[in-house]
């Protein structure tokens, strides 16, 4: 039996205030060029961070509602189909299908079915960082704006379907991402994505060791691979469960009127018994009103349809599926049916990018066309989050001494003249910068205001002052063509002469910062653990100055047991023989999977003594940063595991250790043009 203990309010402290709870699935990523000889040429970063909201209308007041937490559901986490790409984009942002809504949805025109990758394309970009600890608000700038309290809405919390590797990387943290993290609208039932995390989640073998320039200038962060966890129709908007699921975990966004899964499953239980009760009818075309009784409750009664033929048309009595019943009442009450043509027509393609290895050295991932992009054409559309005061996400060490800015500042756009930065939702974040004067690549994009969103024209006519009160996303971008694109081609921007000139200064300065025997991407695909981070001896923790190693690890009986209450200090003196009798439990109950499908905190800390089998190791386990203290850590007795498979045995980066905290590391946001960025927003000489 297991006794599986929740973690303790660390993890959700590092929530750092009720904006925070609100945590949204953004996240952007830089990657600086690294080029040995002052290359123009700079990969911005693999992001799609989106806009995760819908807007009830109230009155003549729209109220944008955006997502708190999500709860991962990984009941449908086996093996995934891969999509194989096709011609034509399938993904769209458009005006979200849930009634009375004016915000954004994403959708499918094609159909996809259960566990195939939702882009074309595969993974989603990659996710960002954000240290909440590290905030600094009084003193600046627009005192009473949040720099916190707008992108809690785009990020994920820690313990929040946060992988561990950025659980570990630092104290207190939330996960900006991308795409399918960040774009889709909330819903308990329709809810259609789902996902699991690459093999290679974090990529920090592309700066070579500290060598490159490009050391810690953009995220190591892979993203998610995203897929569908039910059939998915063409013309459907795509839904993402937010966790919000029932009346008591509603935050304050949700009305009180919208129904819950368990208010759809009794009407649903209801309609079968009455649906079963009507006469058999040979006119295909009859039509059975829905009558409700006086004593129903008023919520379940607003969900059931006018007739029995709204929802049963296409079902036969003997042979009705309740779940999906249930679905077609939540489709019939809150949604408005779209053609994957009506789709095409008023939306903006998502897919029109992919990430692959840049064509610029050392720089990662850029963004690469999947389909022929005309002159003029949209490349991809991008909603921006605002930051009021760049400063805002400067960090400091614990005497109050300014030490660098997060890494997320590299995905920012800027003017020289002005303190807020505006910071991209989608892919756009993947596109490198090109110099005008380049022989090596050639400027195929530019930025311009989205000229279809009159939410974002009313807010670029806003002064400072307003902006800093807005606490949630409403300015809309567009990438936009300025030659034509073909398939294959990386897309690339020009990121303005004050960046290109600030990464040339950096490139002829750059000193190399660190030796490391391997990475962290190496040691997690190593077939076997590396011998350097075996100890060899059963009374030694393994030692790496980068690196520490991870075990999936639960409690259990065996953690209970009464030996673990009383210390025992001669037990450093006894034989493995008889520590592995005394102190070990067998490991093989601890073959989960492989970090692709693991949750929040099921890593802890642990050191591999030796090989003990075919691929399975004696390791020693070690107290967990998110759990209670347990007897055996308390008294310094050995938490061993014999026979434990090397599949749940995973590397992680020491708590700020990696790259993006070396000191001097390249941060510049990108400069925004003067035609294009607000004059009235330039509040610096």
């Amino acid at each position: 039996m297991v006794k599986q203990r929740s973690p303790i309010s660390k993890a959700s402290q590092n929530a750092v205030s009720e904006g925070s709870k609100s945590y949204e699935k953004d996240t952007k990523t830089l990657s600086s060029s690294a080029s040995q000889n002052k290359t123009t040429i700079f990969r911005c970063g693999l992001f799609l961070v989106g806009l995760l909201f819908f807007a009830v209308i109230n009155g003549n007041e729209s109220k944008k509602f955006l997502r708190s937490s999500v709860d991962y559901d990984d009941s449908d986490d086996d093996d995934y189909v891969a999509h194989e790409g096709g011609q034509e984009c399938s993904i769209y942002m458009a005006p979200s299908s849930i009634k009375g809504v004016t915000s954004m949805g994403i959708f499918t025109t094609r159909d996809i079915p259960k566990k195939a990758t939702l882009l074309q394309g595969g993974t989603d970009g990659p996710s960002i960082t954000l240290l909440t600890d590290k905030f600094r608000s009084s003193g600046l700038r627009f005192p009473k704006s949040s720099w916190i309290g707008v992108w809690g809405h785009y990020a994920w919390g820690s313990g929040k379907g946060v992988p561990d590797h950025i659980n570990y990387e630092a104290d207190n943290i939330m996960e900006f991402q991308t795409c399918f993290g960040a774009l889709p609208n909330h819903h308990c039932v329709l809810a259609s994505t789902s996902f699991s995390f690459p093999d290679v989640s974090y990529d920090d073998s592309f700066a070579k060791f500290g060598v490159s320039p490009s050391t810690g200038a953009s995220t190591y962060n892979t993203g998610r691979d995203w897929r569908a966890k039910r059939d998915v129709e063409a013309g459907e908007e795509l839904f993402l469960n937010y966790g919000h699921c029932s009346r008591d975990r509603y935050p304050s966004w949700i009305p009180d009127f919208v129904p819950t899964p368990s208010e759809y499953k009794a009407a649903a239980k209801f309609l079968k018994q009455e649906w079963a009760k009507l006469p058999s009818d040979d006119d295909e075309n009859a039509e059975h009103p829905v009558v409700i009784p006086s004593d129903m409750d008023t919520r379940i009664a607003t969900v059931l349809p006018p007739t029995f033929e709204t929802v049963f048309r296409n079902m036969q009595k003997d042979k009705i599926d309740s779940g999906l019943l249930v679905k077609e009442l939540a489709r019939n009450h809150e949604v408005e049916r779209r053609s994957p043509e009506w789709i095409k027509e008023n939306g903006k393609c998502l897919e029109h990018l992919k990430a692959n290895p840049s064509t610029v050295a050392d720089a990662g991932r850029g963004a690469f066309a999947q389909h022929f992009i005309p002159k003029g054409g949209l490349v991809v559309p991008t909603p921006m989050v605002h930051v009021m005061d760049r400063d805002w996400l400067a960090m400091y060490d614990k005497n109050g001494t300014r030490i660098g800015d997060q890494i997320v500042l590299n995905y920012c756009f800027s003017h020289p003249k002005s303190t807020v930065l505006l910071c991209p939702n989608t892919n756009a974040l993947l596109i490198n910068h090109c110099s005008p004067s380049s022989r090596n690549c050639r400027v195929n994009a530019k930025l311009t205001w989205a000229t279809d969103d009159p939410i974002s024209e009313e807010w670029r006519q806003m002064s400072l002052e307003e902006l800093s009160k807005q606490k949630f996303r409403g300015l809309a971008m567009d990438v936009v063509a300025t030659r034509n694109i073909a398939p294959g081609d990386e897309v690339f921007l020009d990121y303005g002469t004050e960046w290109e000139e600030a990464w040339n200064q950096h490139v002829s300065g750059w000193k190399k910062k660190r030796v490391r025997s391997i990475s962290a991407k190496e040691a997690n695909l190593a077939e076997r653990v590396p011998s350097a981070l075996i100890t060899n001896n059963v009374k030694e923790i393994t030692e790496d100055s980068y690196l520490f190693t991870g075990c999936q690890y639960w409690l259990s009986d065996d953690d209970y047991d009464e030996h673990w209450e009383k210390p025992n200090e001669k037990w450093k003196s006894l034989t493995e023989e008889d520590l592995i009798k005394a102190y070990a439990s067998d490991g093989k109950d601890y073959a989960p999977g492989s970090y692709a499908r693991h949750s929040d905190y099921n890593y802890w800390p642990c050191s591999v003594i030796r090989e003990d089998g075919d691929n399975t190791y004696l390791v020693r386990i070690h107290q967990s940063p998110f759990y209670e203290e347990e007897n055996w850590h308390i008294n310094e007795l050995p938490r061993l595991l014999v026979n434990y498979p090397r599949e749940s045995i995973h590397f992680f980066v020491r708590k700020q250790a990696g790259d993006q905290y070396l000191p001097q590391v390249f941060r510049h946001t990108i400069e925004m043009p003067d035609n294009v960025f607000p004059t009235h927003w330039r509040n610096l000489p």
